[in-house]
């Protein structure tokens, strides 16, 4: 591949991860919603459907993420060795240059590790929290 279509592919990922971060942030937002409003009042066959079917899609938006943090990788490894063949270009070079100070490595490890804070806390929030009343008068 030349550089402009590895260049273009590596803005193409780019574009999906900001997808998927959306579709994360909207996924845990509603079942915190969910949480909130009514989940934490149900018995606990419901929480435990609505756990599996939520840990279900965030297991799928994990896998995508993993192929997406892949796939980057993989484009720069080919424009790290296209590096070795052609001239690149400064756009080329300053792709490299950011990876090689491994931004790509902490962002996709640390967006791992937030995530699994996050459903660690949701678990806890959904089977083993004591949520105040608050249909009682304070």
């Amino acid at each position: 591949m030349s550089e402009a279509e590895l260049t273009e592919q590596l803005l193409a990922v780019n574009e999906q991860v900001y997808l998927a971060i959306s579709v994360w942030f909207t996924v845990i937002s509603a079942y915190i919603l969910g949480l909130y409003w009514f989940l934490h009042k149900s018995g606990w066959l419901l929480k435990l459907e609505a756990f599996f079917m939520f840990s279900l899609v965030l297991g799928i938006l994990g896998m995508a993420s993993f192929g997406l943090a892949r796939h980057s990788e993989g484009i720069i490894l080919s424009l790290d060795a296209l590096s070795k063949t052609t001239e690149l270009s400064i756009l080329g070079k300053m792709s490299l240059e950011n990876t090689a100070r491994g931004v790509t490595l902490v962002l996709t490890r640390g967006s791992f590790v937030i995530a699994g804070f996050i459903y660690f806390g949701l678990l806890y929030l959904t089977f083993f929290y004591a949520w105040p009343d608050r249909d009682e008068p304070h």
